[in-house]
């Protein structure tokens, strides 16, 4: 339900995405969407990448792995998280409520309008 919703807002928003996105092409790793223009990697909380709820710690820690590797990359990672309370890691990546990721989007959009992507850096 999450991914869907998150689809249609980009589609209505004209944020180009690719799902599914694998970004090494030496891993099996893979985000639920990669916001193209924005070098932004989304993972929805519980997606069959992450290992979901039914997934072994030693698959979540190689997701966590993923999460390094794609920063080191230059991919800014965001988490969507469906649950109602979460536990926020400050060690892991942006993390920010489903509700609000429309929003979001709506503000990484405006971003554009009024002036230079502030997800890339100007180095």
């Amino acid at each position: 339900e999450a991914e869907e919703e998150f689809t249609q807002a980009l589609d209505v928003l004209e944020i180009k995405y690719e799902k599914k996105f694998k970004f090494k092409s030496t891993k099996h790793w893979r985000f639920d969407f990669h916001l193209i223009e924005h070098r932004i990697m989304v993972e929805i909380a519980g997606g069959p990448w992450s290992g979901g709820r039914k997934g072994k710690l030693k698959d979540k820690a190689w997701s966590m792995d993923r999460y390094d590797d794609a920063e080191a990359m230059g991919y800014t990672v965001v988490r969507l998280e469906a649950a109602p309370s979460f536990k926020i890691n400050e060690s892991g990546p942006l993390q920010i409520q489903a509700h609000f990721a429309s929003q979001w989007l709506k503000n990484l959009k405006r971003q554009i309008f009024n002036g230079s992507d502030q997800t890339v850096s100007t180095n």
